[in-house]
């Protein structure tokens, strides 16, 4: 009988640290997720909130880059042309998709599209922090494992390492972004 208590009490105990574990998470993301809405990076939705356990788009992504970055850092030109052939002048996000492609944050597919209602990876984040940051002259090697050695070493994935074909939410998103504000730009 003595066996089978201690053996409940130590699955308690494990089943508690997990949901504790769990817990952390959410509350860094909010934490992070609070923190950008400060700095008008993160602004919600109509009903109020961060939609931080929701997948993150690829435009939505595009667009949160461009308001880290800020005018001051931005190259726009004086025409902004058609970069990718999904992505139409009239798309809610065309201006800072543009300029996302035009300071070759982002590439897009072979296929010329943008894909921009698509989820964005976890791998994609980090290459696309990597070149705002200006580290990626420091990749070597085969990408992704190149770009997210480069974020390792700098500290932005020091509270979240997921798998690089991971489809990121809003909230762990947040969390890689507040960690890459702290990085020098180079």
């Amino acid at each position: 009988m003595t066996k089978k208590i201690i053996g409940l009490t130590i699955c308690f105990i494990l089943l508690f640290s997990f949901v504790s574990v769990s817990g952390n998470t959410s509350n860094l993301q909010l934490e992070a997720g609070e923190y950008l809405r400060d700095l008008r990076i993160y602004r919600g939705y109509s009903d109020g909130s961060l939609g931080l356990e929701r997948p993150i788009t690829r435009a939505e992504f595009a667009t949160t880059m461009v308001r880290i970055v800020g005018n001051d850092g931005v190259s726009q030109g004086n025409s902004v042309t058609p970069t990718f052939n999904d992505v139409k002048s009239t798309h809610w996000a065309y201006q800072d998709i543009s300029i996302a492609a035009t300071n070759q944050w982002v590439k897009g597919y072979a296929d010329k599209t943008f894909r921009p209602q698509g989820n964005i990876t976890y791998a994609e984040v980090i290459t696309v922090l990597v070149r705002v940051l200006g580290y990626e002259s420091q990749t070597t090697g085969q990408w992704p494992e190149s770009h997210l050695k480069v974020a390792s070493d700098l500290g932005i994935t020091k509270h979240l390492t997921l798998s690089p074909n991971h489809v990121v939410n809003r909230g762990e998103v947040a969390i890689l972004l507040k960690e890459a504000l702290f990085i020098e730009l180079k």
